[in-house]
């Protein structure tokens, strides 16, 4: 974490404007770490950074969009590029940061092999990250979609459901409180 917090101090000195820096993340893992680039960049280079979370996924981009943050960091970029294109966003990739990897996850089944037929499997709605939950039930031999979709299947592309899995499409950020009514989120 202290390598991606330096390489992000990096940035913010390059990027700091004379007034407070406001950065965009989602909870956890991605505001952990950018609050500690924060305390680094002020150390280091008297930069002030205020952290500013977002539950909702689709609310960073906006913020920044409309000048509200300066920066944001949350998303891969798939997704980035996703909101571009369908939302009309003139925004762009400044840096590359840390990806939080996706895994699936259940408070009912301690393997894989224990998943009973028609169970109900959580994945996020937006397509991105929908997408890589799809890839990696696939990787799990779960499932098989559509291998000419690519990073753009969809529920749409399953091919092949030998579990007759049945899919809950919910926001990304409430995926962890779905593992009580889903027997597996990804």
């Amino acid at each position: 974490m202290r390598l991606i917090a330096a390489a992000l101090v990096l940035l913010l000195a390059s990027a700091a404007p004379a007034e407070t820096l406001k950065i965009g993340i989602s909870p956890g893992p991605y505001a952990e770490i950018v609050e500690f680039a924060g305390k680094l960049a002020k150390e280091r280079d008297g930069i002030d950074v205020k952290v500013v979370e977002f539950s909702d996924y689709t609310l960073p981009n906006i913020a920044l969009a409309q000048g509200d943050i300066v920066l944001n960091n949350f998303q891969h970029k798939p997704y980035l590029d996703n909101q571009i294109k369908t939302r009309g966003y003139d925004l762009v990739a400044i840096e590359k940061s840390v990806i939080v990897p996706l895994g699936l996850y259940s408070h009912k089944i301690a393997k894989l092999d224990d998943l009973k037929a028609g169970a109900v499997v959580a994945i996020p709605n937006d397509p991105s990250n929908g997408a890589r939950a799809l890839l990696l039930l696939q990787q799990a031999g779960l499932i098989k979609v559509d291998a000419a979709k690519g990073i753009g299947v969809s529920l749409a592309d399953v091919i092949d459901n030998p579990k007759k899995l049945k899919f809950s499409e919910i926001d990304a950020a409430q995926l962890p409180r779905s593992l009580q009514d889903a027997d597996l989120s990804g």
